[in-house]
């Protein structure tokens, strides 16, 4: 839990831009994007248009992860 924590600690609102303005993100990237949308409760879509949608305002996207 501490790992999660800190990793979360790390993140900005410029990383957040940055990622959601990727048109074709890494892999890895979509994969946890997707793991987020089904920690937030997505059952179907999991498209990177999605993704972005999720991180649409980053300081909110940030305090609920």
């Amino acid at each position: 839990m501490k790992a999660a924590e800190a990793a979360v600690a790390c993140l900005d609102k410029k990383s957040i831009q940055e990622l959601k303005s990727l048109a074709s993100p890494p892999p890895a990237c979509l994969d946890v994007a997707k793991g987020c949308l089904l920690l937030k409760g997505e059952k179907k879509n999991f498209a990177w248009g999605n993704a972005q949608k999720m991180m649409n305002n980053p300081a909110k996207f940030i305090e609920e992860v």
